[in-house]
């Protein structure tokens, strides 16, 4: 079951778009980093399933060296902001529903940092 619906996420995404700038991301910005630097091998691809805002496709991509690609319903146009603003010049966004659709394509990591704890039953 879902906790949350599609214009809740809407609402949230436009209203924090209009209130301040395209984030610039840093490596200190992620609190895995030390583990993630350790285990991660460079080069490859990966996709973050709930991508919005974007800064840890940034992460991953300036890191890792990773092509990176986001799952999201709704806001593909705050994490192409995102990613503009931060310099990563190809990326792949998926504009669908996790829970009703996989992206046509297979990724070495596949990570989400805020998504499973919107639903319940999983």
């Amino acid at each position: 079951m879902r906790l949350t619906d599609r214009q809740f996420w809407e609402h949230r995404w436009r209203s924090r778009a209009e209130a301040k700038p395209a984030e610039r991301i840093h490596p200190g910005s992620m609190p895995f980093h030390p583990l993630l630097v350790k285990t991660l091998p460079r080069g490859g691809s990966y996709v973050e399933v709930g991508c919005a805002p974007g800064r840890n496709m940034v992460y991953f991509h300036r890191t890792f060296g990773y092509r990176v690609a986001g799952i999201d319903y709704v806001a593909d146009d705050i994490c192409r902001r995102t990613l503009d603003e931060n310099h990563v010049e190809a990326y792949q966004l998926y504009h669908l529903d996790f829970l009703e659709e996989l992206p046509p394509a297979r990724f070495d990591v596949v990570a989400s940092f805020g998504f499973v704890e919107h639903f319940t039953g999983l």
